[in-house]
């Protein structure tokens, strides 16, 4: 008996079978499945003001400056949502704090806000807030899915500038990115 290859005659002849029954199937092929999945959460996106940002009373002609990272009058907003998910943070920031037709100027520097995802403001990250902050939200549940931030500024009364009580609003959006 002769052996062609290294294969018994029943070797060749179950090989020719499979070449000739399945064309066009490799032999020895394999396959596999998997599931793709995905979980819609049913945590919303949430924002809360919890604290205005207080100036209190201010002396004409010399500007007041609260620090976002370490005065207990800075404002302060929570953001809570989806674990881990990305957000976008924009603030609308006002030009002038105003009583009927007077204005007072208000304005945010580069570290005029911070962020944490955690209620500590002492450790915040400070950013820009007239660019939008894209940060994530705390990857735990509820109530430790969030992200806190606190924003401060600078007022600057003129020498002559009119009594009163000054107001503007500053409104926070925030937006899952998708990421």
């Amino acid at each position: 008996m002769t052996r062609a290859h290294g294969f018994g005659r029943a070797t060749a002849v179950a090989l020719a079978i499979a070449v000739f029954a399945f064309p066009g199937v490799p032999l020895g092929a394999q396959s596999a499945s998997i599931l793709a999945r995905a979980e819609v959460s049913d945590v919303v996106l949430s924002v809360l003001d919890l604290q205005e940002l207080e100036f209190g009373t201010v002396a004409p002609g010399l500007p007041t400056v609260i620090a976002p990272q370490t005065s207990a009058s800075a404002g302060k907003f929570e953001i809570r949502g989806a674990k881990g998910t990305e957000v976008a943070v924009d603030l609308n920031l006002p030009a002038a704090l105003t009583v009927g037709p007077w204005s007072m100027p208000i304005t945010f520097g580069a570290n005029g806000a911070c962020h944490r995802n955690r209620d500590q403001q002492a450790q915040c990250t400070y950013f820009d807030p007239s660019t939008t902050l894209v940060t994530r939200i705390r990857n735990r549940n509820f109530p430790e899915n969030l992200q806190i931030v606190w924003i401060g500024g600078t007022v600057s009364p003129a020498a002559a500038q009119f009594p009163g009580i000054y107001q503007g609003t500053i409104t926070l959006t925030a937006s899952y990115t998708g990421n």
